[in-house]
């Protein structure tokens, strides 16, 4: 059985976290066909990926603490459960904005 911290202040601190290093991973390391585009393009358009990572954690939170006031438990498939809900929230929100104007995104959903 696994221990979680049902604190607000330390999730928000890691959400803010994530969002942070997942914006200086994409402008720095530059993945995928990012690294083509011009520092300054990098610099407009990737920091809303962290923002929209930031938010599906932020949105997690009540959902993974309402969770575990239900179960008074938390283990390896409650964990994953959590991980794959928030991975699919970011999937989601990243699409949405790589489809937007702004980047205009050729990719379909499974191609993305």
């Amino acid at each position: 059985m696994l221990i979680l911290n049902t604190s607000i202040k330390l999730h928000f601190k890691i959400a803010v976290f994530v969002g942070l290093w997942l914006v200086v991973f994409l402008i720095l390391i530059a993945p995928f066909d990012v690294a083509e585009l011009p520092f300054t393009i990098r610099l407009q358009i990737l920091p809303p990926y962290g923002v929209i990572s930031l938010l599906g954690y932020l949105a997690i939170i009540p959902v993974q603490n309402r969770v575990f006031a239900k179960i008074k438990q938390w283990n390896v498939f409650t964990e994953i459960t959590v991980l794959l809900l928030f991975n699919l929230l970011v999937l989601l929100g990243s699409f949405l904005y790589y489809k937007s104007s702004i980047i205009n995104g050729e990719y379909s959903f499974t191609q993305f």
